[in-house]
């Protein structure tokens, strides 16, 4: 079990996207903080519903690409599918494994105490340390 290297991926992922949504949050509501008048006073309020969609997708879909996020990447391990150890689950797999992060406490405490996370228990996938 590699939970050491997953806990590290987890938080570096989390980091990331912190700061990466953080800037983005910050130039989209720019203009309207100071340069506020009548027709934009709404505006972060818009852009805000807005940016919390898109970066829930990205977040969806960290994994997509070969199995890996950034943070895995960064720690070498990589997702596979437990019924075909040789292969990374399909995107739809990825997807619904990364929605139960909306339950981020929960997944991280299952995560410590078991070494996988809730969205690996649902579509059967676990992580590996990635052979480069």
């Amino acid at each position: 079990m590699y939970r050491s290297q997953r806990i590290a991926a987890f938080l570096i992922d989390h980091i990331i996207f912190s700061i990466f949504s953080g800037i983005i949050f910050l130039i989209l509501i720019w203009d309207s903080f100071f340069s506020p008048t009548d027709n934009n006073m709404n505006k972060p309020f818009e852009l805000f519903y807005l940016f919390i969609g898109l970066i829930l997708i990205l977040y969806f879909f960290k994994d997509i690409v070969q199995g890996r996020s950034i943070g895995k990447r960064l720690v070498g391990i990589s997702i596979i599918d437990k019924a075909n150890i040789n292969k990374v689950p399909n995107r739809f797999k990825l997807f619904v494994r990364n929605i139960t992060i909306l339950i981020w406490p929960i997944e991280a405490i299952i995560l410590v105490i078991t070494g996988n996370r809730l969205g690996d228990y649902i579509v059967n996938s676990t992580v590996i340390k990635k052979s480069e």
